[in-house]
């Protein structure tokens, strides 16, 4: 299960000043993004979770790891995206990751991933 980050996103000016024109917020939930996509975007999936199982209830929650990804063209801008992602969402989750940027030698675009925690209760 996601928990709604996109939300968390498009509350947060930070984010928006960078991910936001003509009225879209580019952020997309893994494998939703446009084939050709205005830099700079981000991607989210769940990869993991689990539920707080109990012997004598039913689970209170479940705690969610979702991988955040993070594209752009400028190496200095996806940095500013980073550190706004981060402060929108970091009272919601706990950052359990954080990889480094890379450059894809191909197309030049720069990527930073990092995986957040979120507590859900049910």
């Amino acid at each position: 299960m996601n928990p709604l980050i996109f939300p968390l996103l498009a509350q947060c000016e930070q984010v928006t000043d960078l991910i936001k024109s003509d009225g879209i917020i580019r952020a997309y939930q893994f494998g939703v993004a446009p084939e050709e996509p205005t830099f700079p975007y981000l991607t989210w999936q769940g990869v993991g979770g689990s539920s707080f199982n109990t012997l004598d209830a039913r689970p209170d929650g479940d705690q969610t790891l979702t991988q955040i990804d993070l594209y752009d063209t400028d190496s200095d801008r996806i940095y500013d995206l980073f550190k706004a992602v981060r402060y929108a969402i970091e009272l919601d989750c706990n950052v359990t990751a954080i990889r480094d940027m890379t450059k894809d030698p191909t197309t030049g675009v720069y990527h930073i991933g990092f995986d957040v925690m979120f507590i859900l209760s049910n």
